[in-house]
């Protein structure tokens, strides 16, 4: 990987199947909670660039 991208949006599980629809060149993964309450999915374009969308979970939590 060479880069990093992330947006910050007002929910990542919304914007994923928006994203999956785009037919773009790459690799995406799902919607998944981390250990610092984000709910993120991201993108590896093919340049090796990581692309993450991210929304704060509900309390902090991971869902």
């Amino acid at each position: 990987m060479d880069s990093v991208v992330h947006f910050y949006v007002s929910d990542a599980d919304a914007v994923h199947p928006e994203w999956a629809a785009a037919d773009v060149e790459g690799r995406s993964g799902e919607p998944h909670g981390t250990d610092c309450g984000l709910r993120e999915f991201g993108y590896v374009d093919p340049d090796g660039t990581l692309h993450g969308w991210a929304h704060k979970s509900p309390l902090g939590r991971t869902v």
